[in-house]
């Protein structure tokens, strides 16, 4: 597996400095340290009249996160469930609600103010004027399982409503069939959001510039199905 390699310059002796000088990093997927070495002059050549160490980094697993070699770079999907807040943008408007988890409200409803998941909805056919609204239900069993309808079998239930309304549709020229697959689509995100099915897709160069790779391009990625579509459109990998 590819791992973080650190090259060091030892017994620095500068004004008030003394000990090791940190260089750069650079991946590499053997761990043979005289391979190590001579793949670091390689890609510093000055490095090759010079005393120097490297010393390994971080190690990228199987257990936590996937590398892709490309031609010039290396693509990793790192599992990343540290994200805090789940955003939706400003087209859809989602009201769940739940009484052992906090669940996206994007709306000033209460759950207390309603009867019924009935009375919630005319209330937001009335007052919103929704293009498109659907329920949405939970199963809580192990993880937890969302979809657009009803669920009504054991520890399931239907939490909330979410819709776009006419002047957002209109706006931004939605058909109805475009709606529901945004609608669908944030729903199976806040599913992987909800379950930390987090994933931190990126890139590193392979060679070295200032002395660091570089990061091409990083992506937050919520469901590792969405990985997979955003693998396979960007750098033409089939995982």
């Amino acid at each position: 597996m590819l791992r973080e390699y650190r090259i060091l310059l030892p017994n620095i002796n500068f004004e008030k400095f003394t000990g090791k000088l940190y260089i750069g990093s650079f991946l590499y997927d053997n761990d043979d340290m005289e391979e190590v070495k001579k793949q670091a002059i390689e890609l510093l050549p000055e490095l090759d009249a010079k005393v120097f160490e490297v010393e390994p980094g971080t190690r990228f697993s199987e257990e936590d996160s996937k590398v892709f070699e490309c031609k010039n770079s290396y693509v990793v999907i790192e599992y990343f469930p540290y994200v805090l807040d789940f955003e939706i943008g400003d087209l859809v408007d989602m009201a769940l609600f739940h009484k052992r988890y906090t669940l996206l409200n994007t709306t000033n409803l209460k759950a207390e103010d309603f009867e019924s998941w009935g009375e919630m909805k005319r209330y937001i056919e009335k007052t919103e004027k929704p293009f498109v609204i659907y329920p949405v239900s939970m199963r809580d069993h192990g993880d937890l399982y969302l979809t657009l309808g009803f669920l009504n079998d054991f520890d399931s239930g239907v939490i909330g409503y979410i819709y776009i309304t006419k002047e957002k549709a209109q706006k931004n020229n939605l058909s109805y069939e475009e709606a529901k697959i945004i609608i669908n689509g944030i729903i199976k995100e806040y599913e992987a959001y909800l379950n930390g099915e987090i994933y931190n897709v990126f890139e590193l160069s392979k060679d070295l510039y200032f002395e660091e790779p570089v990061i091409y391009d990083s992506c937050l990625v919520f469901g590792y199905s969405n990985v997979e579509d955003y693998l396979k459109e960007n750098y033409n990998i089939e995982d």
